[in-house]
This record gives C-alpha cells, sequence and structure tokens, in this order.
C-alpha cells in the first residue's frame, strides 16, 4: 500500500449522484468529515466538486490561505457562492491528525440563508464560524466534475 501524501497526490472520484447534494431544485440534508494531517494550513483542499470552468462547480472544503477552515456552495446556475468560514485560524492543527467536516440541515437554512444551515466541525466538536449567504443563492446544481481529495479544485 502506497501511502497518500495529499500534497502533490490526490484522489479522483468519477462523478456520481450520490456525491451531489441536491434535488429537485434544493439541497438536501447531508454530512462529509475525512480525516487529515495538515501540513500547511495555508490554501490546502480537503475535499470537493469544484471545477476551474464555470459550471463545473457544487461544493469545496479547503483551507484558506488565513489557515482558517472554510466551505463553499456554488449555484453555478447563477456563478454565486455562499460560504462559511471559522472563526479562528486553525494554524496549529498543523502536523496533527484531526477529523474535519461539516453538516447540513436545511431546516436551519436553505436558498438565500443556506449556510445557515451548515455546522463546521473538527473532531466532533462544532467550530464558532461565520456564515456568508447569498441573496442570489438558490441551491447547487449537480454537475459532471469528478470528486478531488486532497486537492482545491480540479
Amino acid at each position: 500500500m502506497q501511502p497518500f501524501d495529499g500534497l502533490v497526490q490526490t484522489i479522483g472520484i468519477v462523478d456520481d449522484d450520490y456525491f451531489s447534494f441536491v434535488s429537485a431544485g434544493a439541497d438536501v440534508n447531508h454530512s462529509i468529515f475525512a480525516w487529515v494531517r495538515l501540513r500547511d494550513a495555508s490554501s490546502s483542499g480537503i475535499f470537493g466538486k469544484y471545477g476551474s470552468v464555470a459550471n463545473s462547480r457544487e461544493y469545496t472544503f479547503v483551507f484558506e490561505s488565513s489557515d482558517k477552515l472554510t466551505l463553499y456552495f456554488r449555484d453555478d446556475g447563477d456563478t454565486l457562492d455562499a460560504s462559511r468560514q471559522s472563526d479562528a485560524a486553525l494554524t496549529a492543527d498543523e502536523g496533527s491528525l484531526h477529523m474535519y467536516g461539516w453538516s447540513y440541515d436545511s431546516a436551519l437554512g436553505s436558498g438565500a440563508t443556506v449556510m445557515n444551515g451548515v455546522a463546521l466541525q473538527r473532531d466532533g466538536e462544532v467550530l464558532a464560524s461565520t456564515a456568508t449567504n447569498n441573496a442570489g443563492y438558490s441551491n447547487m446544481v449537480n454537475t459532471t466534475n469528478p470528486v478531488r481529495v486532497g486537492a482545491y479544485q480540479t
């Protein structure tokens, strides 16, 4: 077995509707978690269906250059993002193994308030975070992009 380094190696998973969290024009409840040994919290991708061209984006879960954990949902029909970002930088997590993830509950937020329904988590604890909703956001769009593990975008 060859170790997956997550630095220069990424994993691609062929597109399947299972990895798209939209049905009948609405985002559906879901949770995604991953064990991550973070080498550098700056601009590191964890998981996503987010291509480099328009109309190929759904969601991405990353560490931004601020070392803050960030989740983006993309309404590619309107090219609008909604996001939720941890309030604190997670720089101290570098070099350690942690479980990062998010849960989405549509009863708490949908459409223009979608990020009100998202909870970012680390090691099973909800992180203090800030939602950035978008008044024009309606729902993600099911694309044919592969899922990428360990990459910011394809």
